[in-house]
């Protein structure tokens, strides 16, 4: 299981809300990974990606978790992940970030680097 606190991480960043944070919770399977997003007082989430890069740089977005969600928090499973992935993520986390845009930060309000839970 990874996790990540996600929040506007400042000028360095291609996530610039400075106002909210959440968590990430991803459950990595062989062929899936299920996951639990809350982004409290964020507002309409219109996409939650999964990038590439590690802590302090911007990465391309490798797929999308969830395509959008009104409310605070979201859980799903995302199916289409590209093939190794998965097996890079549980070996090497913190190469990886997880971002939420929103209606007011279309370009990336919050994110965060997984790391195993509990570290």
């Amino acid at each position: 299981m990874l996790c990540a606190d996600l929040a506007g991480a400042g000028p360095a960043s291609d996530a610039t809300d400075p106002d909210h944070r959440g968590t990430a919770i991803l459950t990595l399977t062989p062929t899936a990974i299920h996951y639990e997003i809350h982004a409290p007082g964020l507002g309409k989430v219109i996409a939650t990606h999964v990038h590439h890069a590690e802590p302090g740089f911007n990465g391309p977005m490798l797929w999308e978790l969830n395509a959008g969600f009104e409310g605070e928090s979201a859980v799903g499973t995302a199916t289409e992940i590209p093939h190794g992935i998965i097996a890079l993520m549980e070996t090497y986390p913190r190469e990886f970030y997880v971002k939420l845009h929103s209606v007011a930060y279309p370009g990336g309000a919050i994110r965060g680097q997984l790391v195993p839970c509990g570290h």
